[in-house]
């Protein structure tokens, strides 16, 4: 599932004319980054679901099909109304062929060191210990992220929030592995993936995997210069 859905509002002018996912970072499009990342992992099949500029959105990767570039992409309307990234999923389960399957964003740069981050978040998937597997990436090396942080990462991959604390020493980098067992009682019909996340982070079932290669969030245009100038000296 690759969530594009969402309109980009930080990007100010960028966005009022096509959708986040087409900003070209480098020469290459944010939705393009994540789908060859995906492809490369060995993905067969993605959903995409579709809100701002929507039209547009799809008419590109439409192009990018017609060209037999992989995987292949089927498409999840949400013109009507947002329903933010946990409604997205539930939405798009029919669509999707596999279970469990990856949750990625689409407005991050992921440039994997060794081996790919799909690989690694499948090997450690167990069903039987965890709800949700999450990448992280330290807040140290996260190219144009200025916040700070999202989770503290335990000894044994368990994850917990930041809190009342000032900082955690992990981002979220933007890709999680679960089942559609989770979305079987969710809390609306609109709802944030986050609230998922609190519920298996409660009971301990939320874990991380650490991501050691370059990560870069791309979310405003201060981020996306950042972003360039990164990947000129990559």
């Amino acid at each position: 599932m690759v969530l594009a859905a969402g309109k980009g509002q930080r990007m100010g002018e960028r966005t009022r004319r096509i959708p986040k996912p087409l900003i070209k970072v480098a020469g290459k499009t944010l939705i393009d980054y994540t789908l060859d990342n995906l492809a490369q992992a060995g993905v067969q099949s993605v959903v995409v679901n579709l809100h701002s500029h929507a039209d547009l959105l799809q008419t590109y990767l439409e192009q990018r099909i017609d060209s037999q570039i992989g995987p292949l992409i089927k498409f999840s309307s949400e013109r009507s109304a947002l329903l933010d990234t946990g409604g997205a999923i539930v939405r798009a389960l029919p669509l999707l062929s596999s279970n469990p399957f990856f949750v990625s964003n689409s407005d991050v740069v992921r440039l994997d060191r060794g081996r790919n981050a799909c690989h690694l978040l499948h090997e450690a998937w167990n069903p039987a210990a965890m709800d949700f597997l999450l990448l992280v990436h330290s807040r140290k090396t996260a190219t144009g992220f200025d916040g700070r942080g999202d989770f503290f990462l335990g000894s044994e991959g368990q994850l917990t929030r930041r809190g009342a604390r000032v900082r955690a020493p992990y981002v979220y980098a933007g890709l999680c592995l679960c089942s559609s067992d989770q979305f079987r009682y969710p809390p609306g019909e609109v709802f944030s993936l986050n609230d998922l996340w609190n519920r298996a982070c409660k009971k301990g079932r939320l874990v991380g995997v650490q991501h050691d290669g370059t990560w870069l969030h791309v979310g405003s245009p201060e981020e996306l210069k950042f972003a360039e100038d990164k990947l000129g000296n990559v």
